[in-house]
């Protein structure tokens, strides 16, 4: 888009106005031998138009083309310890093999347009040079127009010969250019489908309290996830969330940073619809760890601290102890200083999950949302981070997704879900006392 930009106006436009300034030295001149010259320029016009038509085609394809390939890459070089390990190389090698090719011929398909174009567009303008030596030669002949002005008009006819090969060449990037900028327009338009109301105000600081009244939920509308979920959780209670896969245990936690919003119900915090404040005063004071970890490549410190341009080094350290990472932390060579590197790669699952714990706890948050986050830890590690979680009992509301039912035993309250329905609520010796679905989900993992 750039470059499409800088030819516009460092070619595209000085092109069209020598073309105009000579096309009117031309009918000064003579007004016959020009009218001769631009008699075939409507059909050269609807030519250059045509190619334009296929090249944006072929070039909105070839962008999809470059994207797939890129989007390739990625995966391949981000996954190659597990193409490794299934001695699958020869399998990557072929389906990069396969989508460069449908690449290559996309952009192969883009410039066989333009080569046709080109010499389509001279052999018209050649026929209109023919064109003016014939009526020129008719005229000279009848005493209408001398020879020196007749070398006058070729002079200012062979003018053109550049300008119009510029504006040619310039259409047909300019139309590749609009494939480009469609794909960028296209993300730019995009909005949110969760956008603040008008006139949303901050959400005052939060003591914990959350209520679920009458909450369904679909990501498409024939397929709803929850229906109909109704609870109240005080502040400072831990509540589990127990289900099989797909129950809508994700989607539930979602719901409370707004990162959607139900098609039925109303999700209050204190009292307060959050679909009335906005969505950074929420979301500040909430903290989420999820089951995904994701760190950058700075120091252990400013991944603690991520979001915080001037942070306090004293909190983040607090922040590790809560989450019983800090003395871990202090073992390497710089300390909090450390590089972790590109996605945490010099660190175990167990201690990216822990320092994305203490990330969200360095927010102060009143309600915090554990997504899986102890999936990848070792019994030690499980039990450091319950440990943790002990201390935040009494200062913040806890949600806790997990599939091991070790993680949740002591949960204040329990809560089921099969389909998206709410089909048992309780604390962990309630829950087996009733012999239900939770029941049976121990039996199977402690049989």
């Amino acid at each position: 888009v750039g470059e499409v930009v800088q030819r516009f106006f460092h070619r595209f436009i000085p092109s069209v106005l020598t073309i105009l300034a000579v096309v009117a030295y031309l009918f000064y001149l003579n007004g016959i031998l020009t009218l001769t010259t631009l008699v075939i320029a409507p059909l050269m016009g609807a030519l250059i138009s045509w190619f334009g038509d296929r090249l944006l085609l072929r070039s909105r394809l070839n962008q999809e083309s470059m994207s797939d390939l890129s989007s390739l890459l990625t995966e391949a070089f981000a996954g190659i310890s597990l193409t490794r390990a299934f001695a699958a190389e020869e399998y990557e090698i072929r389906r990069f093999s396969a989508m460069a090719e449908n690449n290559r011929l996309a952009r192969f398909q883009t410039e066989q347009v333009k080569a046709i174009q080109d010499p389509v567009v001279g052999f018209l303008y050649a026929m209109s040079v023919l064109g003016v030596f014939w009526v020129g030669g008719w005229q000279i002949s009848e005493g209408n127009l001398t020879g020196s002005q007749f070398l006058g008009f070729i002079a200012g006819v062979a003018m053109l010969i550049d300008p119009i090969v510029h504006i040619t060449n310039n259409y047909s990037e300019l139309k590749q250019g609009e494939a480009s900028v469609e794909r960028i327009f296209e993300l730019l338009d995009t909005r949110s489908q969760v956008r603040e109301l008008p006139g949303a105000r901050p959400m005052p600081p939060i003591q914990g309290w959350v209520e679920f009244e009458q909450v369904s939920f679909a990501y498409k509308p024939d397929q709803p996830v929850l229906k109909r979920i109704s609870f109240q959780v005080a502040p400072g209670e831990i509540v589990a969330l127990v289900g099989s896969s797909g129950a809508g245990k994700s989607t539930l936690v979602n719901l409370i940073p707004r990162f959607y919003d139900p098609q039925e119900g109303c999700i209050r915090i204190d009292g307060i619809d959050i679909r009335t404040v906005t969505l950074k005063s929420l979301r500040r004071q909430i903290g989420i760890v999820p089951q995904e970890i994701t760190l950058f490549s700075g120091t252990i410190a400013s991944n603690i601290a991520y979001g915080q341009e001037d942070f306090d080094l004293e909190a983040v350290r607090q922040a590790a102890r809560v989450a019983n990472i800090d003395s871990f932390i202090e073992s390497l060579p710089d300390g909090y200083a450390t590089r972790v590197g590109e996605r945490g790669v010099t660190l175990s699952g167990g201690q990216r999950q822990r320092l994305a714990i203490a990330r969200a706890l360095l927010l102060n948050p009143k309600i915090l949302i554990l997504d899986e986050a102890t999936s990848a830890l070792d019994n030690e590690s499980e039990a450091l981070v319950q440990e943790a979680l002990q201390r935040l009992m009494q200062r913040c509301t806890v949600f806790v997704i997990a599939h091991r039912l070790s993680t949740v035993r002591s949960a204040h309250r329990i809560f089921v879900l099969e389909q998206g329905q709410l089909l048992e609520e309780g604390n962990h010796r309630e829950l087996l006392s009733k012999g239900g679905r939770y029941a049976q989900f121990h039996w199977r993992q402690f049989q």
